[in-house]
């Protein structure tokens, strides 16, 4: 084969694809700005469980320490101190009254309003077990508090035990919000989700 028409055909493909890379748009790097917040800035600890944010705009984070408030720059912490039933927090919920209803390891819950401990509730209450998992809002309205021997749903001022059926259904961890209001997490080592007034399902596409 001779040599002209190889490097002929090298240098239409090269052509060729500089038109292509001509005609894709310009990519534009865009900086991306990471902060890590620490011990250092003000937290109680720096293993952090999960994070909620509440109505009126703060950051509330669970740790190993207490519950802290951040509003951007600063932290609050709640802890043994301030009435909090167990130093590690799991769980954290608002509800619809602005009560942020925070789920312990071992301790049950402690309830806060404008920020103070103002209720707890254990098993001397009803819970099932003081190690709380999760924490949130059920189809009814009310809270739903899973535990991890039980399930329980509080109304009237009392927890009443969820049948087993449907507490299954409710997942025990990683509970988050997406841009639409729709709410994921995990079931029994799968991905659930759930519309506003809706039951949870099981999705596998999982958040967009």
């Amino acid at each position: 084969m001779s040599v002209k028409p190889v490097l002929a055909r090298v240098a239409v493909t090269f052509l060729w694809m500089s038109g292509v890379a001509a005609a894709l748009p310009e990519i534009t790097e865009v900086p991306m700005l990471f902060r890590n917040w620490t011990t250092r800035d003000g937290l109680p600890h720096n293993r952090v469980r999960t994070v909620t944010r509440s109505h009126d705009g703060f950051l509330w984070l669970a740790t190993d320490a207490g519950v802290a408030r951040f509003d951007g720059a600063a932290s609050k912490v709640f802890g043994l101190r301030d009435g909090l039933p167990a130093p590690t927090v799991l769980a954290l919920h608002e509800a619809a009254d602005h009560l942020l209803w925070c789920g312990t390891l071992g301790g049950g819950l402690g309830v806060l309003k404008d920020g103070r401990i103002v209720r707890t509730y254990s098993t001397a209450d009803g819970l099932p077990s003081n190690w709380i998992t999760n924490i949130d809002r059920g189809t009814d309205g009310n809270i739903v508090v899973v535990t991890r021997t039980g399930v329980v749903r509080f109304a009237e001022g009392k927890f009443h035990p969820i049948p087993r059926g449907e507490a299954e259904r409710e997942p025990q961890s990683g509970i988050l919000t997406d841009a639409n209001g729709v709410k994921w997490g995990s079931l029994n080592g799968k991905l659930t989700r759930k519309a506003s007034g809706a039951a949870w399902q099981f999705d596998p596409s999982g958040p967009p």
